[in-house]
């Protein structure tokens, strides 16, 4: 393989690295923090659809042309204004909807790593019995969110960051032996 490969393989591969540090530093918070870090999160998503609501209606009224019957300018902003101030005014209801949520999520991703880790012993790879042990506590993890989704409230959510944690450091940890199985199949 030659060096622009490469070069092109590692520069496709940062993004993968980012989204890893930034889920690890989302759970952290949601492990240290869990009301603020929730409360946090859902009255900016709720700012964010009011925002977007209100200019959708603010350019359904600027447009001039009287005979577009497929302007849903107006309806999409007044929908989207709502449910932004929906879902700032009824975050305590929603909290307790996004465990289950996260649960799911958690239990899907650790069986997508499961087959991950059957790929790299496939392959040939040493260690791929870390990434099959890091998707096995994924799986139970979100197996646990998933069967107690309502109990003990902050706990949860703890519970949620610190699954999200192992799961990024497992991500991380997955993405250094990916770079060095792909380096010894594909030396340049």
């Amino acid at each position: 393989m030659s060096s622009k490969n490469t070069r092109r393989r590692r520069m496709y591969g940062w993004p993968a690295w980012v989204v890893a540090g930034a889920t690890l530093l989302f759970g952290l918070a949601l492990l240290i923090w869990p009301g603020i870090t929730t409360g946090l999160i859902l009255n900016i998503c709720g700012a964010a659809l009011i925002v977007v609501g209100v200019f959708k209606i603010i350019r359904y009224f600027l447009n001039r042309d009287p005979f577009d019957v497929f302007e849903w300018n107006l309806g999409l902003g007044i929908a989207l204004a709502g449910g932004g101030a929906a879902l700032i005014v009824f975050k305590h209801v929603l909290l307790s909807i996004v465990p289950l949520l996260f649960g799911i999520a958690l239990l899907v991703c650790g069986v997508v790593k499961i087959q991950a880790a059957f790929n790299l012993h496939h392959m040939g790879c040493r260690t791929w019995y870390l990434t099959l042990i890091g998707a096995a506590v994924s799986c139970v993890l979100g197996l646990l969110i998933i069967v107690h989704p309502f109990g003990t409230g902050l706990v949860l959510v703890r519970l949620i960051g610190a699954a999200i944690a192992v799961e990024a450091v497992q991500d991380l940890l997955s993405l250094r032996t990916y770079d060095q199985t792909i380096h010894t199949y594909f030396v340049d």
